[in-house]
């Protein structure tokens, strides 16, 4: 893995995604997935083959798995080490509960760059919407990153379901997202942008938590309130009672007169439950055990209406010939669950279509 062919790789992919996507610069690249992070010198070499094709801005995450004391140990002795991943941090899958202020001493970003891992369900949803808070009030981490966004993955396979929505059917378009786990979500990422402040945050005497977020220019506010209480697959859940939330604003720029209050939990989901007032510079409010509370001085959130196409069974029998494909995408409807496969032109045939297998020896796995 650490040798310079897989460098090449990296930048290729960067590239790929840059030009041939459209999508533009990637902003952070992870070192190895839940594997050895070292030697160092390969990071090094990452590096500079990042700043050598033009990816200055593009930072790195180490070691994007597990805790790692040797890391740590060797941005420590190794100033240029801690200069490759200037810019970018440490990146700990399923931290839990793993504080570390060294992180911070050194300049890096803490984040928690995989986590949740959890059906969808209302559990999954309390994990959702709890992590999101307390990976920074517990740990400082700013920011959390789901796996997965979406599951569309087929049902043998390990962790089934660990989405915050379901896709399985490209054929009917049908998607599933009735957990809540979106709706949890949504309290943190419907009323804040990229590019906010965290201004701080507290666990609640009753269990629970609140963080409070800024934007730039310190006019709008939003704070997050979760009393949530669903198991995350590898981190425990959590036992809340009821509790009245006395929230000073004091020393905020542009003090509010009242912020809108939005509620969710296991049969009610993101809720508008209109304005509370802001009296003499606090805000008060009730909060329910195993529920989420955002208050918020921003506008505009509200559940998307569309249209959800009912499940269909696979269109059995199915042929395809590939030849409305583009040669080097993945077949419709094939997917790559041990080797690779693309649609290419026939060897023997160059008007013709073929699906390709391209690796011939056994993959590695991760799961």
């Amino acid at each position: 893995y650490n040798g310079t062919d897989n460098i090449d790789y990296h930048i290729k992919w960067l590239q790929c995604v840059d030009k041939v996507g459209g999508i533009g610069n990637i902003d952070y690249i992870g070192n190895w997935n839940e594997r050895a992070w070292g030697p160092p010198s390969w990071t090094k070499d990452l590096r500079a083959a990042l700043d050598q094709a033009g990816y200055e801005e593009t930072k790195i995450i180490i070691p994007d798995g597990w805790e790692s004391a040797d890391l740590k140990k060797a941005l420590r002795d190794d100033k240029d080490l801690l200069k490759a991943v200037d810019g970018g941090g440490i990146g700990l899958h399923y931290p839990c509960n793993k504080p570390d202020p060294e992180v911070h001493s050194m300049g890096l970003k803490y984040w928690s760059s995989e986590d949740f891992s959890t059906a969808g369900d209302w559990a999954g949803a309390g994990c959702w919407g709890r992590i999101l808070n307390q990976n920074f009030v517990r740990m400082n981490m700013t920011s959390t990153i789901s796996w997965s966004l979406i599951w569309s993955v087929y049902p043998y396979m390990p962790y089934p379901n660990n989405g915050l929505m379901y896709a399985f059917e490209p054929w009917s378009g049908h998607f599933d997202y009735d957990g809540g786990a979106i709706w949890t979500g949504a309290h943190t990422m419907q009323f804040t942008e990229v590019g906010w402040t965290i201004l701080g945050g507290e666990m609640l005497s009753g269990g629970g938590s609140y963080v409070v977020y800024t934007c730039p220019k310190r006019k709008q506010i939003t704070i997050v309130v979760e009393k949530l209480e669903g198991n995350c697959l590898r981190c425990a859940g959590a036992k809340t009672t009821d509790e009245q939330v006395d929230l000073s604003l004091a020393g905020f720029p542009e003090m509010p007169t009242s912020l809108s209050l939005w509620m969710t939990n296991q049969t009610n989901q993101f809720v508008h439950l209109g304005d509370i007032p802001v009296v003499k510079g606090t805000v008060s409010i009730q909060v329910a055990r195993d529920s989420i509370y955002t208050l918020s001085t921003t506008t505009g959130q509200q559940k998307a209406s569309v249209t959800n196409p009912p499940s269909e069974p696979f269109p059995f029998p199915y042929a395809d010939d590939f030849e409305s494909s583009t040669v080097g995408a993945v077949g419709r409807y094939f997917a790559d669950d041990g080797g690779s496969f693309t649609v290419d032109t026939d060897p023997k045939n160059s008007s013709n279509k073929v699906l390709k297998q391209w690796v011939q020896t056994q993959p590695g796995v991760n799961a």
